[in-house]
C-alpha cells in the first residue's frame, strides 16, 4: 500500500535537502533538475487535486446557500397549495408533494401525557 502523504512529505524534504546541501550532486544518475522533472507529474497532480478540493469546497458552500433559498421557495409553494381553494390541504397534489393531508391526520390516535410522580 502506498502512503500518499508520506510520499509527498518525502518528496518535498528530499528536494529541499538536495537543493540546500548538494545542488550540484548527481544521485541515481539524476541531477536535481532531472529529479524535479521526473517527479513533476506527481507534483502537478497534487496541485490539481488541491485546486479541485478548493473548488469543491466552494461548490458545497454555494449549494448550501442555494438550498436555503430553495427551501424558502418550496415552503412558499406548499403554503400556496394549502391555501388554494381548488387544491388545499386535502388535495392529491398536496399529498403527492409528500405531505400528510388534513384528513389523514384525523386518525383519532391520541397519546397520553406523561405526568410527574408525586412523592
Amino acid at each position: 500500500m502506498v502512503n500518499l502523504k508520506l510520499i509527498a512529505n518525502k518528496l518535498e524534504t528530499m528536494d529541499a535537502a538536495w537543493a540546500a546541501h548538494g545542488p550540484d550532486g548527481v544521485f541515481a544518475g539524476l541531477s536535481l533538475e532531472q529529479f524535479r522533472a521526473a517527479t513533476k507529474p506527481s507534483r502537478d497532480e497534487r496541485a490539481t487535486i488541491e485546486s479541485l478540493d478548493r473548488l469543491r469546497s466552494g461548490a458545497f458552500a454555494r449549494r448550501t446557500m442555494a438550498d436555503i433559498e430553495t427551501q424558502k421557495t418550496i415552503l412558499q409553494v406548499v403554503n400556496s397549495v394549502r391555501g388554494n381553494p381548488e387544491f388545499g390541504e386535502d388535495s392529491d397534489l398536496y399529498r403527492s408533494m409528500g405531505y400528510v393531508t388534513k384528513e389523514e391526520r384525523k386518525s383519532g390516535l391520541t397519546r397520553k401525557r406523561k405526568t410527574a410522580l408525586s412523592d
